[in-house]
C-alpha cells in the first residue's frame, strides 16, 4: 500500500512540474512576440521607449543593440537573451545567470564580465537587475 502512495505522489509531482514548464514556455513565447531587436541602435528615434544594450569586449570591439519591449521594465538578463537569440551572441552562464562567457570571452582570475546600467556598475547578477525603457545596459569584459 505504501508503494501506491509513493507512485501517486510521483505522478502528481511530475504533472505539477510539467505544468510549470509549459506555463513558463507559454509566457516566454508571448513576451518574445512583443520584443524586437535592432542591430542599429543609432537609428532609434524615440529613445525613451527602447532598451539599449552594449557588449564591450574590452579590446576596442563593441556590439550595440536596441530593443522594443511591451513592458516598461525588464531584466538586464532579458536584453542579453534577446541579443543572444536574435544576433548570434553566444552566452554561457554560471550560478545566478551571471555570464561566464560571452562570444568566447571567458571569466578568468584576471578578466571578467561586469554589468553596468546607465554607467553605474551593478553588484547583482543580470537576472536580479531591473531596467526601464531608455536605460543603457552594458556588459563589459574588464581586466
Amino acid at each position: 500500500m505504501k508503494r501506491t502512495n509513493v507512485n501517486i505522489k510521483k505522478v502528481f509531482l511530475r504533472i505539477f512540474i510539467g505544468a510549470i514548464i509549459i506555463g513558463g514556455l507559454f509566457f516566454i513565447g508571448l513576451s518574445a512576440q512583443n520584443r524586437k531587436f535592432s542591430l542599429n541602435p543609432d537609428s532609434v528615434k524615440n529613445e525613451e521607449e527602447k532598451y539599449f544594450l552594449m557588449i564591450d569586449y574590452g579590446n576596442g570591439k563593441t556590439r550595440k543593440f536596441s530593443s522594443e519591449m511591451a513592458a516598461e521594465t525588464a531584466r538586464a538578463w532579458d536584453l542579453l537573451q534577446q541579443a543572444s537569440a536574435q544576433s548570434a551572441v553566444a552566452v554561457e552562464i554560471e550560478n545566478g545567470f551571471i555570464p561566464r562567457s560571452i562570444d568566447g570571452f571567458k571569466n578568468t582570475d584576471q578578466s571578467k564580465w561586469v554589468l553596468s546600467v546607465n554607467g553605474i556598475r551593478q553588484t547583482n547578477g543580470p537576472f536580479e537587475v531591473f531596467v526601464k525603457q531608455g536605460d543603457r545596459v552594458e556588459f563589459k569584459y574588464e581586466k
